[in-house]
């Protein structure tokens, strides 16, 4: 009842959006085809995830309970219509085959809204085709789903675009240790390089703002340092030592060819941290 009544018609409209674009729209198109925007949109491909997660525990859960008998006060009984409780309680089963398909069909829009994934026509490269017709339909329907080929498919979305963003992540979050022994399981260091540049820019930078001589030890910078510090963005990050942000400049040279400009900075940084730890000891 929720489903047909809230959220059918709008998880559809999201949907075909997100189909259509291949990523999350700007704000100006979702409020256009939705009426929401792209951050509210995000939110309320959320809610109908955490809606059929908890959709399908319940249905588990009524496998191993008899039905419950309602009973009512006598004022409850005129001819005002069946309680909504009495209208719930007289639904057909739910077919909990298309309950887990609709699942995975949220989840799939919640990791490319959440994480700004580009995947184009996703519902046809993730799903297949015998169940696409099978979307936004009446989740009583008694039908049999094949899972396998569709299980795999969804494999094809970016999980390395997702392990980079989660190490990134944990970097901004100062867990620098969990996410190095992540760092082994990406397999294109290229996009991943910069951000973490980025992150022990940051972290340097905050080292300086909060260094009481800073005076003395902003000449350990080279020009083309600074001016790269100056165009980051002042993303909050823990404090952490210079030991670390060496450690985490030094991951991010790594991560880059010599021709590359990145490298150049990256190489810098670590100079730089020699020479404030020098200027220390």
């Amino acid at each position: 009842m929720i489903w047909n009544t809230h959220l059918k018609i709008l998880f559809e409209s999201c949907c075909k959006l997100i189909r259509k674009v291949g990523k999350l729209p700007k704000e100006r198109l979702c409020k256009q085809d939705t009426g929401l925007t792209d951050a509210k949109m995000t939110s309320f491909i959320g809610i109908c995830t955490d809606f059929f997660n908890e959709f399908m525990d319940c249905v588990q859960e009524s496998f191993h309970c008899d039905k419950i008998h309602l009973n009512y006060e006598p004022i409850w009984e005129n001819d005002v219509g069946l309680p909504l409780t009495e209208l719930a309680h007289t639904q057909i089963n739910v077919n909990y085959d298309l309950l887990l398909l609709h699942y995975q069909l949220s989840s799939t829009m919640q990791m490319i809204s959440t994480f700004s994934i580009k995947q184009t026509k996703f519902v046809n490269n993730l799903f297949d085709p015998s169940v696409i017709p099978l979307f936004f339909s009446d989740l009583q329907q008694k039908v049999q789903i094949s899972w396998h080929k569709t299980e795999t498919l969804l494999w094809n979305l970016d999980v390395d675009f997702l392990r980079r963003y989660q190490i990134v992540q944990l970097y901004i979050n100062g867990f620098d240790s969990i996410a190095e022994e992540l760092l082994p399981a990406i397999n294109d260091l290229s996009d991943l390089g910069p951000r973490l540049l980025e992150v022990a820019g940051n972290r340097l930078s905050q080292y300086m703002t909060s260094s009481p001589d800073l005076s003395e030890k902003i000449g350990a910078f080279s020009t083309t340092l600074t001016q790269y510090l100056d165009t980051l963005d002042g993303e909050w990050c823990p404090s952490r030592s210079l030991n670390n942000i060496l450690l985490l400049s030094t991951q991010s040279l790594r991560c880059f060819s010599e021709n590359q400009p990145e490298h150049k900075l990256a190489t810098l940084m670590i100079e730089a941290c020699v020479t404030l730890q020098d200027m220390q000891s």
